[in-house]
């Protein structure tokens, strides 16, 4: 009798399997389709934003934060860092030399 109920379970579990596969099958190709939409969308998405020079991503808290208090330190600060032309200059004659 014990080994009658085995079979049983068995054919009911493999019963169930052919039932349940299909619908598991279309459920993963449902999501295989959202996730591809939605890979395309935010694709094309980004490339809009970044020929029209607008940023893709939104700063985040943190660095507005960052951002104000580089702000204002820059405005406390005084520019004593005065821009001079990068030239070196040389001597004429070689030194170590006797001319």
């Amino acid at each position: 009798m014990d080994l009658l109920v085995k079979l049983f379970k068995r054919i009911a579990l493999g019963a169930l399997y052919i039932v349940a596969s299909p619908l598991i099958a279309f459920g993963f190709g449902l999501f295989l389709m959202y996730g591809l939409l939605i890979f395309l969308g935010v694709s094309l998405k980004s490339i809009y934003l970044f020929f029209s020079g607008r940023g893709v991503f939104t700063p985040f808290p943190e660095d507005l934060v960052a951002h104000k208090r580089y702000q204002f330190m820059m405005k406390q600060t005084p520019n004593t860092h005065k821009a001079e032309p990068a030239v070196a200059t040389l001597p004429s004659t070689p030194t170590g030399t006797k001319s």
